[in-house]
């Protein structure tokens, strides 16, 4: 957690990076779901696609309010945008946990380790003074 710990994470940086992240996640999966579900080794149907590009929805608008936060001059505004995304990571990471654990699926772990480290990341510039 060398990034988090240096003082040019401040929580602008922190939610600018966090926003580009969630962007290129986003990006594939609402545009190109079946790429996005084969990569990830998923069944692609036309429920899983359905779900993915409402993933990537969900995934944009967390990044769009990560970007507007970090643009703006209140400090409330970028904490309760770390606290939302940490909220987030949380649950998407113990998901990621929880299908690694019923199904074995390495790409859960990936997922689960990407998410573990953008919760770091805000867990950090929210703990900065």
């Amino acid at each position: 957690f060398f990034f988090a710990s240096q003082s040019r994470m401040d929580k602008s940086t922190t939610l600018y990076a966090v926003s580009l992240i969630g962007i290129a996640h986003a990006i594939p999966a609402s545009f190109i779901p079946a790429k996005f579900l084969e990569l990830n080794k998923i069944a692609t149907n036309t429920e899983t696609v359905m779900l993915t590009q409402a993933l990537g929805s969900v995934t944009a608008g967390l990044s769009s309010m990560a970007y507007i936060a970090a643009k703006s001059a209140s400090d409330e505004l970028k904490m309760a945008a770390l606290c939302s995304l940490c909220s987030s990571c949380l649950l998407a990471g113990y998901t990621a946990v929880h299908y690694w654990y019923t199904t074995g699926k390495k790409e859960a772990m990936a997922h689960a380790g990407a998410t573990t480290g953008v919760l770091a990341l805000c867990t950090a510039a929210l703990l900065r003074k």
